[in-house]
């Protein structure tokens, strides 16, 4: 179950490298994780969602990557962000925010972020609490 008192995290990779991919052809700059939380902050300021700079969300092949986590909630990473999905992801933090579990209504999801879903874990049952009845995040 959500704990509701439970800031939602929204973590964004700061060392993902600045490469070229398939579906980009050019590079992002080694900084788009920075430039994309600090859209984000200022899109943010003031709710319950908590905007951190982390050093890998494990999504390197994919960069930009972003991850969303509240407690009691599933996870969520997104990747191939760039700087100007600030818009398009504080949209989508706010309707994780406001779901009971994690799951997002799809049609809630901004069509710039179509494709950018890389992952989703279920909380499972040990995660609930931690022995004495703590969430844990």
């Amino acid at each position: 179950m959500a704990d509701p008192t439970s800031p939602t995290r929204l973590l964004i990779c700061r060392t993902c490298p600045g490469k070229a991919n398939a579906t980009r052809k050019r590079p992002l700059g080694s900084d788009a994780g920075v430039r994309l939380a600090e859209r984000l902050r200022s899109r943010l300021d003031g709710g319950n969602v908590v905007v951190r700079l982390v050093d890998c969300l494990s999504g390197c092949l994919t960069p930009c990557n972003a991850r969303l986590s509240a407690g009691g909630k599933r996870w969520v990473r997104l990747h191939e962000l760039v700087p100007e999905d600030a818009d398009a992801l504080a949209a989508f933090a706010r309707a994780y925010e406001a779901s009971p579990g994690g799951n997002v209504d799809p049609s809630l999801i901004s069509d710039r972020l179509a494709g950018k879903l890389a992952a989703s874990m279920p909380v499972f049952a040990s995660q609930h609490t931690n022995g004495a009845g703590d969430s844990s995040p």
